[in-house]
């Protein structure tokens, strides 16, 4: 995995100012949220998104405030999903309601998801969307149908991050619709793939990596689909 990541540390380092410098000043939220955070998250909504925008000709420089936005929301979807779950630990280490209390927790996610929507306010074309895929992401949780549950929790933002990465790209434009349902079964795949591994079922798992293998080919040819392609087979490793 390491080696996928290696190429892009630049990028996903301004990335990752960009989301400290958004949390700052936050009182006595400052410390779980910074807590969280600083917990092993991988970035790997960040390191997706500045890959597309890379295949299409594009400047990370242009999405890394995007890319933030996109960590914060899955970051505040963590903190709230722990609270849903009843879970005791993530990453190895007590979760945010456990260490701090639920009632910080609830509200570091809540600033978070408004953080996040203030880091994409300037971005007219994309805040709709955005503000779509936060209520698909929540409606997604509640659902009980696992296909739609993840679709809604987790592919929906990796379907935002891929549009958003590449949206007024020349190269990227004439096969946005593909570049979307790219995003979207990519995030079905990256979440079964987590799911198997916790012993839970992936249905449907080689429909969707034939689906972004298929689609791949449509996508410029250079080191970067290359990259994704990597992290596309990363995401199909499986314990057996």
């Amino acid at each position: 995995m390491e080696e996928i990541f290696k190429p892009y540390k630049t990028y996903l380092n301004d990335v990752e100012v960009i989301l400290f410098d958004s949390v700052k000043n936050m009182a006595i939220l400052q410390e779980p949220i910074e807590y969280f955070l600083s917990s092993g998250g991988k970035r790997i909504r960040p390191l997706f998104g500045i890959i597309m925008n890379l295949i299409f000709d594009g400047k990370p420089d242009n999405i890394a405030k995007k890319c933030a936005a996109v960590e914060l929301i899955h970051t505040a979807s963590l903190i709230h999903d722990d609270i849903i779950d009843e879970s005791d630990q993530r990453r190895g280490v007590p979760t945010v309601h456990v260490k701090y209390g639920l009632s910080k927790a609830i509200l570091a996610g809540d600033v978070l998801v408004v953080k996040a929507l203030e880091l994409m306010h300037p971005f007219n074309s994309e805040f709709l969307a955005f503000a779509n895929t936060c209520y698909k992401m929540a409606v997604g949780e509640a659902k009980t149908d696992y296909l739609e549950n993840i679709k809604g929790k987790t592919a929906s933002l990796f379907q935002l991050i891929s549009i958003c990465a590449t949206s007024g790209l020349e190269s990227a434009d004439i096969i946005m619709e593909d570049i979307g349902r790219f995003g979207l079964s990519f995030g079905l795949i990256f979440q079964m793939r987590d799911d198997y591994l916790d012993g839970k079922c992936d249905k449907d798992f080689d429909k969707f990596y034939n689906e972004c293998k298929n689609i791949l080919q449509k996508f410029p040819q250079n080191e970067h689909t290359h990259a994704l392609e990597k992290l596309l087979d990363f995401s199909t490793i499986r314990k057996y």
